[in-house]
């Protein structure tokens, strides 16, 4: 009977340590959730404008990313637009020479890729009421190639890559991934991004030569890419076992903004 009540007591306390461990690795959970995201923080900082008919903001980011700037919408029933331009420091134009135009079908929202730097927001006419527009920064490291010979592998299932095309970076340039399909097998590329509405390219190269173009052209625009072969001018149900290529590339001068690209 003494050692069938021994036995009892130590079982419980078993119990007991283990119910303890596990209350602590459930506390240790939720502090690491509840850490604070390093997402620096922008202000759009209304100055003096070279123009009397524009309103201008100053913006000072200190890292490679993207900015997000969002427009008033106004009243429930009235769509406005905005005539904006992006100035890098020494008041040149990144977005090219003509007004670029915010409107309801961006959600009045533009995406530019940037360095770290200080940059001027123009908005022609200025801005309705007493409501200014705001901004969002995002750092984001490139983890492209910078020539197809250093392209950086993309595996299927794994995490996607994102990167950032810069407003100043000129329209040949490009970011180049690579991905290996070692058997015929149905291929799924999901491309992503965030634009200032002038537009992303993206391009998929086959070994022999061949290749698909996709653009992104909008705010939180998604492209799911079903890619397959042709054999003897017949498309197959599978792409065939190689090296493929994406590389991204800004559609025009104009454009720029943020882009994530998952084999999934």
């Amino acid at each position: 009977m003494k050692n069938h009540r021994l036995w009892a007591l130590m079982l419980s306390l078993v119990l007991a340590l283990t119910m303890s461990f596990g209350g602590m690795e459930s506390v240790f959970a939720e502090e690491v959730d509840d850490e604070p995201t390093d997402t620096p923080s922008v202000q759009l900082v209304p100055v003096e404008s070279e123009d009397s008919t524009s309103s201008c903001y100053e913006v000072v980011v200190s890292e490679r990313g993207y900015l997000e700037i969002s427009f008033p919408a106004g009243e429930e029933d009235v769509e406005l637009s905005y005539d904006t331009k992006l100035l890098n420091y020494e008041k040149e134009s990144l977005v090219g020479d003509d007004w670029q135009t915010i409107t309801a079908e961006m959600d009045y929202t533009a995406c530019y890729g940037v360095s770290a730097g200080t940059y001027y927001l123009v908005v022609k006419d200025g801005i309705l009421g007493d409501e200014l527009p705001t901004a969002v920064f995002e750092q984001i490291d490139n983890e492209s190639g910078s020539t197809k010979a250093k392209a950086v592998s993309i595996f299927k299932g794994r995490a996607e890559k994102e990167g950032v095309v810069i407003a100043k970076q000129k329209v040949g340039t490009c970011q180049w991934y690579k991905f290996r399909v070692n058997k015929a097998q149905k291929v799924s590329i999901r491309l992503s991004g965030k634009t200032n509405g002038k537009g992303l390219k993206f391009t998929i190269v086959s070994k022999n030569g061949s290749s698909v173009v996709r653009t992104i052209d909008s705010e939180n625009a998604v492209r799911n890419v079903s890619l397959y072969s042709i054999v003897n001018k017949k498309e197959q149900k599978v792409l065939s076992p190689g090296t493929y290529w994406i590389k991204v590339q800004k559609l025009d001068e104009a454009s720029s903004g943020y882009y994530s690209i998952k084999w999934k």
